[in-house]
């Protein structure tokens, strides 16, 4: 019958519509012939496999909108810290503008040269206290690895002024053995590049 083809074509389009469509085919075929047809009894099974499907497929559809959404909110709300760092740490990058403190294409970290004109102990006091001229402009983030390392980096200068002779190398190898330096540096890369390099 036309009403069996027309329950099966919608049970695979729209499984509801079918379905309802197949009862009445199959109740007419009962009350007409004293039986279901194959083909209005199969819209029935098709229509309840193929809204299984749609559910499946609806569900699956929402999860990945919401894991879209949420990687959208995750990437917006990590944009958002980044920014807000890169504003707190405005001061404390414009204060390393033109210093070698830190230079990052130096492994002395910009410490001094042993035949600095001003002299080399005056030359690293000089560089001590540019370090101690960071610990109040440091954003709260690093603001213990700064404080740390300008304690550390005072430290070395004492020592170094109470020797006769200039040991820089050695004053080299103390300077890169203080870990908190390498923090530091990793913040001015991250959050102070974009002022550093005039992007």
């Amino acid at each position: 019958m036309l009403l069996d083809r027309i329950a099966l074509a919608a049970a695979i389009v729209l499984p509801p519509v079918g379905f309802v469509l197949g009862l009445v085919a199959s109740a007419r075929g009962r009350a007409y012939r004293g039986w279901a047809s194959a083909m209005a009894r199969a819209s029935l099974w098709v229509a309840v496999g193929m809204t299984f499907v749609f559910i499946v497929a609806g569900v699956f559809l929402w999860s990945e909108q919401q894991k879209r959404l949420a990687d959208e909110e995750s990437a917006q709300a990590a944009a958002e810290a980044h920014a807000a760092l890169v504003e707190e740490s405005a001061a404390f990058c414009g204060a390393l503008a033109g210093s070698p403190v830190l230079a990052t294409d130096a492994a002395d970290f910009g410490w001094p040269a042993a035949d600095d004109p001003a002299g080399y102990v005056p030359a690293i006091s000089a560089y001590a206290a540019s370090w101690q001229g960071l610990v109040p402009l440091a954003p709260a983030v690093i603001a213990e690895q700064v404080t740390s390392a300008s304690a550390q980096i005072d430290q070395i200068v004492a020592r170094a002024a109470s020797f006769p002779e200039t040991n820089r190398a050695g004053d080299i190898l103390d300077l890169q053995a203080v870990p908190e330096i390498a923090a530091v540096q990793a913040h001015v890369s991250e959050y102070c590049a974009p002022a550093g390099t005039g992007e």
